[in-house]
């Protein structure tokens, strides 16, 4: 079974291209993996977090690696 399913993957990775001003170039796969890595990072500390706060983290929200 995979970690993540792939419409969570690919909303996630939708955030990110939004955040990154929705360019018509840009570069998918590295939306893709950023937002795998964001949803690793969310379920293994941001869950608490938000648990905590009463809030769930959003692609906007996390920082760009680049």
């Amino acid at each position: 079974m995979p970690e993540f399913e792939d419409h969570e993957i690919a909303a996630e990775a939708y955030g990110l291209w939004q955040a990154d001003g929705s360019p018509l170039w840009g570069h998918p796969v590295d939306h893709w993996l950023r937002a795998i890595d964001n949803l690793r990072r969310r379920a293994a500390t941001g869950a608490s977090e938000g648990a905590r706060n009463g809030e769930e983290g959003t692609a906007d929200q996390l920082p760009h690696p680049g």
